[in-house]
């Protein structure tokens, strides 16, 4: 799969996810306002996953713990502070949330970036993305036993082909063989 046709089909898939969460009254209940927020970061996560798509060099997805505990984990908190804070219902976290953002002269931030929730949880969801890596796990050595065989087994001198030159062999690479010294 090309780099295009996987952002195509993250983008698809994205905009999907966006869609069925315009169709979510967000702002009637709490827990519609937490459905549609979390459709629209699995929009953002599944639009930052679409870089990760490769046929070729199938590689493991994992977690990158610098840019896990430097990029994303400060944001889910602030992030997450202004998702509680904009919640369109009070409840113990909306009220503890507010009064903690007044008591820390952040009030009127959090407020002002309340209109952008749904912003704010697509960027954590992509932002989650950021922090995966494709990891290639390098060549399988062969087993020691196998080593040891092919150690111990001295290649069969090639055979000239027509008066055609054989290059020799390096003596100090064979050294230990020839002489049955180990």
């Amino acid at each position: 799969m090309t780099r295009g046709m996987s952002l195509l089909l993250g983008s698809a898939l994205a905009g999907l996810l966006v869609w069925t969460a315009a169709q979510i009254k967000a702002n009637a209940y709490t827990g519609s306002y937490w459905a549609a927020l979390a459709l629209l970061g699995a929009a953002g996560l599944v639009l930052g996953l679409a870089r990760l798509l490769k046929v070729r060099g199938r590689g493991t997805i994992v977690l990158s713990r610098p840019a896990l505990g430097l990029g994303f984990l400060p944001a889910l908190i602030v992030g997450g502070w202004v998702l509680i804070s904009a919640q369109p219902n009070g409840n113990w976290f909306r009220g503890h949330v507010r009064d903690w953002s007044t008591n820390i002269h952040v009030g009127s931030v959090v407020h002002d970036l309340g209109t952008y929730a749904p912003v704010l949880a697509f960027g954590l969801g992509a932002l989650l993305a950021f922090a995966l890596e494709r990891v290639f796990a390098p060549a399988a050595a062969p087993p020691p036993a196998a080593r040891e065989r092919a150690r111990d087994v001295e290649p069969a001198p090639a055979a000239p082909d027509d008066g055609q030159r054989v290059e020799e062999r390096e003596p100090a690479a064979v050294a230990g063989r020839t002489t049955g010294e180990e």
